[in-house]
């Protein structure tokens, strides 16, 4: 409906052999349009994309919103639903995972964009804000 606001959110669907829905788990609210899940990895399933704020936090690398509008979010499921760990990423800017690689060893690499000049990471982009990073992830 044309004037109104809307907000996006995310849910997860564990699915039994039959089709039957086995359980829903809320994910994510707000600009987690870019969700992309990426694989199995011993029986993980990767999901990244970005957030406006609110996504579980278990074992994280970034334990609480960077800020600005967006961070990016990685939330790994164990085989039966339930959350291995999950994290935000990013910095006071506009930040997103777009792409996402599990690992063998439960970890991850994620690719994304930033806009935040305080993006949590090592080595600083001599680019500065905007700019594509990569990162390996893990509890």
């Amino acid at each position: 409906v044309n004037g109104t606001s809307s907000t996006e959110h995310a849910f997860t669907f564990l699915l039994g052999g039959d089709g039957s829905i086995q359980s829903v788990a809320y994910l994510s609210t707000g600009y987690s349009t870019q969700l992309a899940s990426s694989g199995e990895a011993g029986g993980k399933v990767f999901v990244a994309g970005s957030t406006s704020g609110q996504v579980p936090v278990v074992d994280a690398v970034q334990p609480t919103f960077g800020g600005g509008s967006t961070d990016g979010f990685l939330t790994v499921f164990n085989a039966d639903g339930t959350i291995a760990w999950s994290t935000f990423l990013g910095g006071s800017g506009y930040d997103n995972i777009s792409q996402v690689l599990p690992l063998r060893d439960g970890s991850a690499i994620v690719v994304g964009t930033t806009g935040s000049r305080d993006f949590p990471m090592l080595q600083r982009s001599p680019l500065g804000p905007g700019t594509i990073f990569i990162a390996r992830l893990r509890p």
